[in-house]
């Protein structure tokens, strides 16, 4: 969990501080940023120009808001504008500061939503590093894991297991079909899931 000082910025920053680093360039060099975000406590201003504010850059910034999916979708966004020509350098970030909106009296939730920001900067390269990506939703699901009318999230967990077995599994397939692999071939598998019950069930189908 995150401390009291700890808060959406603060945390995306220290994330975003260490992927420059990485990359090797600086925030000036940064030709957009992205942040993958459902937890910002404010309507506006968002995130991404705040933390463009923190690493001195003046480039395009926008929160992106879809949940678990974000820093997936970022990172294709940020893919798609490199290979557009929009930007050399994308700053990509997912941060979630999810305990502020956790009822720690529902064990139907709290123990799977916590605090936690990760970073990638997407640069323009001679060798794709990224594969296709499987875009998709389904907001007919909506009810499954939603916001209560306190403000606090509350989830449907036997519903979400067997959504996420059936369905991320195809969706896996799909992503295997349009990379040109096969699950044999598979190094690893990493899906956006905390229950190893799920896991375990998606990759056996």
């Amino acid at each position: 969990w995150a401390t009291e000082e700890d808060t959406t910025l603060s945390m995306a920053t220290a994330a975003a501080r260490e992927a420059l680093e990485a990359a090797g360039i600086t925030g000036e060099q940064v030709g957009a940023v992205v942040v993958a975000t459902v937890s910002n406590p404010m309507r506006t201003p968002g995130v991404a120009p705040m933390l463009a504010a923190e690493l001195g850059s003046q480039a395009p910034a926008f929160d992106l808001s879809a949940a678990c999916a974000g820093y997936c979708h970022g990172i294709a966004l940020g893919n798609d504008m490199v290979g557009a020509g929009t930007a050399d350098h994308v700053l990509v970030v997912g941060v979630e500061y999810l305990s502020q909106f956790t009822d720690l009296s529902d064990r139907g939730t709290a123990f799977l939503f916590a605090d936690a920001a990760g970073a990638a900067v997407v640069s323009l390269s001679e060798v794709s590093g990224i594969s296709p990506t499987v875009w998709g939703s389904d907001g007919s699901q909506w009810e499954l894991i939603r916001t209560r009318e306190d403000g606090m999230l509350t989830m449907t967990g036997n519903s979400v297991f067997r959504w996420a077995v059936w369905e991320m599994a195809k969706v896996a397939r799909r992503a295997m079909e349009a990379a040109g692999v096969t699950a044999e071939e598979l190094d690893v598998f990493i899906p956006h899931q905390a229950n190893g019950r799920i896991n375990s069930a998606m990759a056996k189908h």
